[in-house]
This record gives C-alpha cells, structure tokens and sequence, in this order.
C-alpha cells in the first residue's frame, strides 16, 4: 500500500499502475535506500495518467506532497506520508486533514532559495530513494516547468531513477545508468532532449529515426519528434543526460500529425 498511515477521510489507498542552489544531503544514517517514492506536487488538474511507470505491480514504499500537491492527492484519492512545502498553495482544509490522519507536515517559510518541488525531491532523497515518480508540476507557468524538468534531471544525477506525468506528457530521464524500454504503439511521437550538457553514444531501437552511437549536443533538436514503430522502444546512452518525451494522449501528435523532415533525422537545420 502507498504510506504508512491512517488515510485521510474519503480517500483510498491505490498503487500507482543539480540546479546550483539544491542543496542535496545524503540519506541519513540507519535510512533504508533502494525505496520506490512518489512525488504529488501541484500546479495542475489530473485525470487517468497514461503514463507507464504508473502501470507498475509494485506499490510506492513513500508517498511525499509538495505544498498544493496535497490538494491534488486528495484528487487522486492518495494519502501522502509527508508534506513538505511553504504552505500557501495547500487548502487549509485539506492541510487540517492530513494533521488528523497522522500526516507529517513539515512547513517551509515562503521565503526559501529551494521551490517545494524541490524540497520534495531532496526529502525523497533524504529518505533513500532509489526510484522516484512524480506527478505534477506544469504549473502553467514556463518558468516553473522548465525548473521542474532540470530539477529532474540533478535529481537523476544522483543515480537515482526519475520518471513524471508532468503537463499532460510522460517524462523519463535517461542516462548510462538508466536505459528506457517501454512497449509503445505505432505512430506515437517522442522526443529526445539532451539536458545538461551533450550526450554521447545514444543507440535508439524501436524509433523511426534510429541512432547508433550517436551524439546529441547540448540545444541539439535532431531528437525533437521522432516516431515510435510499434513494440519495444529502447533507448540507451553512453554518456549524458536525456529527457524522454512523449504526450500522454497522443490524438494530433500521432503519425502524420507528428511530421518530420527526413533530412532532420540526420543534420541540423542551420539558422
């Protein structure tokens, strides 16, 4: 089951089918690593999550909300174990809930050089962390989602496996340590996105614009929509950082919807 403790009233348990200025601390002494967390932050409305790394048998050992996330657990019917944040995103409601069931509420002052996104992820790496999903954090603001994708990628940095169901696209950082492999339909568009600096020896299967052993530059776009073929998608890389992209509802970014020049697939587009 998610958590630890008594759920909050009308919600169920289910299981789930470096930036400069984060300032990372290890696992305290005597934590168990190896743990499976989830992550609920806000900034967001979710219904049914397409993502796959949702589609697991195995449940999360730790369920953490940053600030409005709370909220969004409560949509969710998930009862988080800790809430971390500033508190002026989370109803008082449900913070006064989740006091009741036993939740842990750890509050932040507002002024604070981390957002609660990222003190999530640090609390999640505080507990021993292994994996760690997240839901959440488009925000409708760029500012705050290109935040949160790089803040996904120092945490990865870490060793540590990151996937999200962030704005409507599933999210999966990829690095030397990290393969992805997920069985995808015909046609549906994915993007790969070098984060981080360049990264080198990336080896595609499954993917209408192969790579063998290429190279992605940091800014590079070759990798912006390729397209899946149909069965296992493997994606693998040598050294470097790669966000994984997909939309969670393809509808228009399916086949021909997702045009590419053949010639992209090979060469940059000079400005």
């Amino acid at each position: 089951m998610l958590g630890t403790g008594a759920p909050i009233e009308g919600a169920e348990r289910v299981v789930l089918h470096q930036p400069s200025n984060l300032n990372w601390v290890m696992p305290a002494e005597g934590v168990e690593v190896g743990k499976r967390v989830l992550v609920i932050t806000g900034g967001e409305e979710r219904g049914h999550s397409e993502c796959g790394y949702q589609a697991s048998d195995a449940p999360y050992d730790l369920v953490i909300a940053a600030d409005g996330g709370l909220d969004l657990a409560e949509s969710l019917n998930i009862r988080p174990d800790i809430v971390v944040g500033d508190l002026d995103s989370a109803s008082p409601d449900a913070v006064e809930r989740a006091r009741g069931a036993g939740v842990s509420v750890e509050s932040h002052p507002a002024e604070k050089d981390q957002t609660d996104f990222a003190l999530a992820l640090q609390r999640a790496v505080e507990e021993g962390a292994s994996e760690i999903g997240v839901i959440g954090g488009s925000g409708g603001r760029p500012d705050h989602w290109l935040a949160n994708l790089a803040l996904l990628v120092a945490t990865a940095r870490r060793g540590i496996g990151v996937e999200a169901d962030m704005g409507g696209w599933c999210v999966t950082v990829v690095d030397p340590g990290h393969p992805y492999a997920e069985e995808r339909p015909a046609g549906e568009l994915m993007s790969l996105l070098p984060m981080h600096g360049d990264v080198c020896g990336v080896t595609t299967a499954g993917l209408s614009y192969p790579l063998t052993d290429d190279d992605l530059p940091a800014g590079s776009s070759r990798g912006v929509s390729n397209v899946s073929t149909g069965g296992l998608v493997h994606i693998d890389v040598q050294e470097g950082v790669l966000l994984v992209m997909r939309p969670q509802h393809p509808g228009s970014y399916r086949n021909g919807s997702a045009h590419r020049d053949e010639r992209s697939s090979r060469d940059e587009v000079s400005a």
